[in-house]
Order: structure tokens, then sequence, then C-alpha cells
């Protein structure tokens, strides 16, 4: 792990600060600009496009190691599921004695199905997971093209673009986590 964290880095953002902060007629100053430019170049391109395959290649799983008695991330998750499911059955309109949002306690059994699938069927799941978040980062992207084109046709404000776009990161990020994919910005 210290070295994936080492490997990451800042990316030379304290150098080109440093750089930055010299006096305009400090001698040498433009050369120490292109040294520190060259240097976040270099470690944006080599250990930037290396991160990936490092980690791969090093095999970590978060899973790896539990110590007895703990849960894995997918164990933990139909747990969370179940204590909010369980909540959201627990209210009942007065009087009726029916569910006050059925369509969040179904959300919600929908959400335990999906997770204790997971858990129990992880394996023979991967190829379905993989086209499911396909699919779905394919909407995000499609939805992401969509109000791009609305700003630059000038049918929305910036302040609108900037606020879904937003949601869209969000939403991007929340899929890519899910499907297990890294998680950079605009890509697939």
């Amino acid at each position: 792990m210290p070295l994936i964290i080492g490997w990451a880095g800042m990316r030379g953002v304290v150098t080109l600060a440093a750089a930055l902060a010299l006096p305009v007629d400090f001698p040498g100053r433009d050369a120490i600009l292109v040294a520190a430019f060259a240097v976040i170049l270099f470690t944006v391109l080599i250990q930037g496009t290396t991160l990936g395959p490092l980690i791969r290649t090093l095999r970590l799983d978060p899973n790896q190691s539990l110590p007895d008695g703990h849960l894995d991330a997918a164990m933990a998750r139909v747990v969370v599921s179940e204590a909010g499911l369980a909540a959201l059955e627990r209210l009942v309109a007065p009087g009726s004695g029916a569910l006050q949002h059925p369509r969040l306690v179904e959300e919600y059994r929908r959400r335990v199905r999906a997770v204790s699938r997971d858990r129990d069927e992880r394996g023979a799941l991967a190829a379905e997971k993989t086209e499911h978040f396909a699919a779905a980062l394919l909407a995000v992207r499609s939805g992401r093209s969509a109000l791009i084109a609305l700003h630059q046709e000038n049918r929305i404000h910036s302040s609108v673009l900037r606020t879904l776009e937003g949601e869209i990161d969000l939403e991007e990020l929340h899929l890519k986590r899910l499907a297990g994919a890294p998680a950079a910005h605009g890509a697939a």
C-alpha cells in the first residue's frame, strides 16, 4: 500500500507552486519553471498512466486478509441495505396500517435483492454486471452530451450546466465505483 500511495504522489504541484512563487526577476526563474513543468509532465504521463497497471500487478484485494468475524464489502452492503429496509417497513401510516413510503420500500427491497445476489453469485454475475454498468455509463455519457449541447445552443444558463453536470459527475462516479472501474472523469 505505501508503494501505491507514493506512486500516486502529488504530481509536482508543490514544485510548480514554489517555482511560481519566485520573483519575476529571479535569476534562472524561466529554467526553474521549465524544469517544474517537465516534472509535472513526466509524473502525469509516466506515473499516472502506470498506476492502474501497478495496482493490478500487485493484485491488491480490499477483501484479502480480513480478521476473523469481519465482513467483506459485499456482506456489509447486505447488512446495511437490510437495516434500511427494516426501518422503512416500520413506517406505517396512522390508521390505515399501510406503508408510508411504498416506493422507497420497494427500492430498498430491490437493493437488498441486488446486493444479496451480488454477494452470493459474484463470479457468475461478472459478465452481467459488466454489461449492466456499461449500459448505465452509456446513458450517463449520453445525458452529459445532451446537457452540453443544450448549453452550446444557449438553451440553458451556465449555472444550470454546472448544477446538472455536478449531478451527472456524481452519478458517473457512483456507477464506476459500483462497477469496480477506475473513476476517471469522462472515461468509460
